[in-house]
């Protein structure tokens, strides 16, 4: 059996201007499936701003993204790149099974409808489930999705330590088909998930050589 082919996101020239503050500049950054990169940043340092940016729904970012080597305008609008905000983005009176029918094809709805954490609360309205179950779930509705590229804004951030490590669990085992690029200001939610680790400083991503670089800017 031949093996899938790897897929690859490339961003280039990733700029944006607020009320004249420039607050990302000629960013460069490229995760293949298998990759996941996270970026570590202080709060204000502009982390969600570049997903936002690379997924194609920030106004006025100048950008060159290929996926797969194609150039897209709108990256979003492919269907191969899926994007999870710090918010909740499901409806909170949808019943589980009824957004997984939405978003997923036929077979990807049943075999998420067989996780283990997931069969319990099929037919649960999504505001009542726990913090780290709606995290969870909105993790694993992208990761069941065609999208090759996952771009997970703060996943851990308020969630108990329990659903902190199944999702980190999660991410693990999917990254084989999959490419993920997540922020954190934490680095201990990340650092032992990420095959390569970036810090957004001054509008630029920065490579952490270590913990001495993490010292440094006033992550550890």
């Amino acid at each position: 059996m031949t093996a899938p082919e790897t897929g690859t996101l490339e961003v280039s020239g990733l700029s944006y201007t607020i009320e004249g503050t420039k607050l990302l500049s000629g960013i460069y950054l490229k995760c293949s499936t298998g990759d996941v990169i996270g970026i570590l940043g202080r709060n204000g340092s502009g982390k969600s701003t570049l997903l936002k940016a690379i997924f194609g729904t920030l106004a006025g970012a100048d950008k060159h993204v290929l996926i797969n080597r194609t150039f897209h305008e709108l990256p979003f609008r492919s269907g191969l790149i899926a994007y999870c905000p710090q918010e909740h983005f499901i409806p909170e009176n949808e019943r589980l099974s009824a957004i997984a029918g939405i978003f997923l094809a036929r077979s990807a709805s049943d075999t998420m409808k067989d996780d283990e954490r997931i069969r319990p609360l099929w037919r649960q309205r999504f505001g009542m489930l726990s913090g780290g179950e709606k995290k969870y779930f909105e993790v694993l509705l992208l990761m069941y999705s065609r999208a090759q590229f996952l771009l997970l804004d703060e996943p851990f951030a308020g969630i108990d330590p329990i659903y902190q490590g199944i999702i980190s669990a999660a991410i693990m085992e999917n990254r084989k088909k999959k490419g993920f690029i997540i922020t954190d200001h934490h680095y201990r939610n990340i650092m032992n998930i990420t095959s390569a680790l970036t810090m957004l400083r001054n509008g630029s991503l920065h490579a952490v050589a270590g913990a001495a670089d993490l010292r440094k800017n006033g992550l550890v």
